[in-house]
């Protein structure tokens, strides 16, 4: 399901390391920053008490087959165990929501929805398990640092992400990880066809309370529904 593998490279964004140590992968030492099983369980630490979060995003996504380059942003809002919503307010509205029990895709300008269930596969999909809670990072990615020649801003830590079995499209994921706060900051996820998206968050607020009715979605009358299952 394309909306499945959309958000789950957004869901990546926020919360993919909150769930589980991760076991490290064999490598030479480096001085100047913590062996991996350190580094995750200090970046586990950091986000094990987020509950609910509200946020700025900007996306840049890169298609390299037509050597195009989109811009977007817009707002996201998560709370666990299966609530989230992003909001995407330029270049074009539209918007992603789950709210417990479906999916909803909205596009104004094509005056179209897209609607799925959460059947019990998909909450055993990466997207969902980690939201929840129910599985660990390492269930479904193999994870290192990045290989060398690829480097991380400075002050910031750069892994690597490989899925252990097919999820969506998507073929790593890079995450880059403040070495202070232990936040993720930046994301890249690439696909099989060598896309890249780019996801930063500002403006980051933590266990804000959030009404279940933010989560809540009425297709407005008159738009072409398509139903997924």
């Amino acid at each position: 399901m394309a909306i499945l593998t959309s958000l789950t490279a957004l869901w990546i964004s926020v919360f993919l390391l909150a769930a589980a140590p991760v076991t490290a992968h064999a490598e030479t030492p480096d001085p100047a920053r913590p062996d991996l099983e350190t580094l995750t369980a200090r970046v586990e630490q950091a986000y094990r008490e987020v509950r609910s979060l509200r946020a700025v995003f900007s996306q840049s996504a890169t298609n390299t087959t037509l050597g195009q380059a989109q811009t977007a942003w817009g707002k996201v809002y998560i709370k666990k165990p299966d609530l989230m919503r992003w909001d995407y307010e330029e270049p074009e509205r539209q918007y992603y929501i789950a709210d417990g029990e479906n999916i909803w895709f909205y596009q104004p300008e094509d005056n179209q929805v897209t609607v799925g269930k959460i059947t019990p596969e998909l909450r055993r999909s990466p997207l969902f398990s980690f939201l929840s809670g129910v599985s660990g990072l390492t269930e479904h990615f193999r994870v290192a640092y990045a290989p060398a020649g690829t480097k991380p801003s400075p002050g910031a830590y750069l892994l690597e992400l490989t899925p252990r079995q097919v999820t969506g499209n998507i073929e790593k994921v890079l995450l880059v990880v403040d070495a202070e706060t232990y936040r993720i900051t930046e994301t890249r996820v690439f696909d099989a066809l060598g896309n890249v998206t780019l996801i930063r968050l500002s403006r980051v607020e933590e266990n804000v309370r959030l009404n279940d009715r933010v989560f809540e979605f009425k297709p407005p009358q008159g738009v072409e529904i398509i139903r997924m299952d």
